[in-house]
């Protein structure tokens, strides 16, 4: 039995560790884009694809009926096709809310003075331990990414991120830019 608590504390241990290295890459990724003012850098680094929302909602829909929960978007009882098609939908929608949020953040810090040609990733941080959600193997975060551009600093936050099943972040959308208090002049 020990022997069994310690083998799950150390995947544990091992999976959180993993879970950090991968917000790191994906904070990177996203402040790489914004440098580059290229939205499908974004896009392909941080959102959902099809196959993963499908994959994502068939677990949802599979861990629901196993509970006896509520099923999410009202899958239950349907086919892997008419699960993608209902994806394909929902991400397109999706999809047009996370270029219109990158786009605003974008043009928001140039308005604030930033230099995204000379910006500076300094760390990542998760705003809350993530948690738990939908299933056990799943779990949610909001993700800060702090940088510096002109010698102050920034920060952005990544919303609604989802560590999934193939052991990687996606996100919904950028957000929440902001003067970080400590910046020097």
């Amino acid at each position: 039995m020990k022997k069994i608590l310690l083998i799950l504390i150390l995947s544990s241990l091992s999976l959180c560790s993993f879970a950090n290295q991968e917000r790191e890459n994906l904070a990177k990724e996203t402040l790489l884009s914004l440098k580059n003012n290229n939205y499908e850098q974004y896009a392909n680094s941080t959102l959902i694809s099809l196959d993963e929302m499908t994959d994502l909602f068939i677990y949802f829909s599979k861990i629901a009926n196993e509970r006896g929960d509520e099923n999410p978007f009202a899958l239950k009882n349907k086919s892997e096709s008419e699960i993608r098609e209902k994806m394909k939908t929902e991400l397109e929608k999706f999809s047009t809310r996370a270029k219109a949020a990158w786009t605003n953040l974008r043009k928001s810090g140039e308005e604030m003075g930033i230099d995204w040609n000379k910006v500076e990733y300094i760390s990542s941080d998760f705003e809350r331990e993530p948690k738990s959600t939908r299933g056990p193997n799943i779990k949610g975060a909001h993700i800060i990414v702090n940088f510096k551009s002109n010698n102050d600093l920034y920060k952005y936050q990544i919303n609604k991120c989802l560590f999934l099943l193939n052991k990687q972040w996606r996100c919904s959308k950028v957000k929440s830019l902001k003067k970080a208090p400590s910046s020097t002049k």
